[in-house]
């Protein structure tokens, strides 16, 4: 039975089937992957072509991008995972929206918190904790947080007193 709603009218001279476009979609499919991941499919990886890149509002491109930013990391994910990570199908597969935490709370005990934010835990510019959070949340890993007053002390590595 003809189904003309597959019908590629781009090819007057045929009418093509479902299975027509399916097979055709495939094999474009296959061509791309070929040319951004190379012909030996057992090296091919989601991340080679799925990429985020954080960037500072600071400095988003040119010379020293690099130093308020991550670079391009290889990411995994997709926008119908557990690691929300969305791409523009119709340009390219870098990410263009991302979880901006993930998060796991004992209700129970409020220093049983485990937590990743892409960015770091610190908005000053060079400090450890600005990007040390980056590698974790790319890998799905957790940080532990601390909450109550004696946990916070208890882990403290340096103190910030401000004085009016």
């Amino acid at each position: 039975m003809r189904q003309p709603w597959f019908d590629d009218v781009s090819t007057p001279n045929k009418i093509e089937t479902r299975d027509d476009l399916f097979l055709s979609a495939a094999i474009d499919a296959l061509e791309f992957l070929k040319e951004k991941m190379g012909n030996s499919m057992d090296k091919w990886q989601w991340g080679k072509i799925h990429t985020i890149e954080y960037v500072s509002p600071i400095r988003r491109k040119g010379f020293g991008k690099g130093l308020v930013g991550s670079g391009n990391l290889a990411v995994g994910g997709s926008s119908e995972t557990l690691r929300r990570n969305s791409f523009d199908s119709s340009k390219t597969f870098d990410v263009v929206v991302s979880d901006a935490t993930r998060m796991v709370v004992d209700l129970g005990d409020p220093d049983k918190v485990l937590a990743a934010i892409p960015t770091g835990v610190c908005g000053r510019l060079f400090h450890p904790h600005t990007k040390d959070q980056i590698k974790p949340f790319i890998n799905g890993d957790k940080v532990y947080w601390w909450f109550s007053d004696d946990a916070i002390q208890a882990h403290a590595k340096s103190t910030l007193t401000l004085n009016p």
